[in-house]
Order: C-alpha cells, then sequence, then structure tokens
C-alpha cells in the first residue's frame, strides 16, 4: 500500500554575517532502538546535500542543506526547547491525503 505524506512543516536555519549557528532536531519521545529508520539520498553535490528519512513510526523529514542554509520540510510538529533545539511534539494526522 502506498500513503502520501504531505510535509506541511516547515523550518530552516541559515548563517548570520559568517557565524556558525547549530540547532538539533530532538526526537526523544518517538525514536528509539526499535524505530527503523530509511535513508534515501537524492542528491549530493559539492555545496549541496538532499536527503529523506522515513521512521517506521510515521514521521517524514525530508532536508536541504548548503554552506549557508538547512531547509527541512516534515510532517512533524517541532517547537522550540530552551536549550534551543526543536523538539517533536508530534507527528501531524492531518498530512496525509
Amino acid at each position: 500500500m502506498f500513503t502520501h505524506i504531505k510535509m506541511t512543516h516547515e523550518y530552516s536555519l541559515s548563517t548570520i554575517h559568517d557565524m556558525t549557528i547549530s540547532q538539533n532536531l530532538k526526537m526523544d519521545n518517538y525514536t528509539d532502538d526499535t524505530v527503523d529508520v530509511t535513508d534515501y539520498l537524492i542528491s549530493k553535490t559539492s555545496s549541496e546535500v538532499e536527503q529523506l528519512f522515513v521512521y517506521s513510526t510515521g514521521l517524514v523529514i525530508y532536508w536541504k542543506a548548503s554552506a549557508s542554509k538547512i531547509i527541512i520540510r516534515t510532517n512533524g510538529i517541532f517547537e522550540a526547547g530552551n536549550d534551543g533545539d526543536l523538539h517533536l511534539v508530534k507527528i501531524d494526522p492531518d498530512d496525509k491525503f
């Protein structure tokens, strides 16, 4: 069976005046040793990488990264935590069609 997933949630991180910025995606409640992850490398060049991650929990994450910007699209709802990272709150059940 084929399930279509809409990745309506977008998050991005860009450099500011050549400063290095880091931020992690935290998925503590949705990933553990029993969760299977399939990793698809869509494209890789010297300046950019595109990848898709499909989790057995239903979470799907697409990201496109260059030296100056990362764009993430997902069916997961993330919120900024006090630690500066993005934490997965839930997988959006409305992101299927």
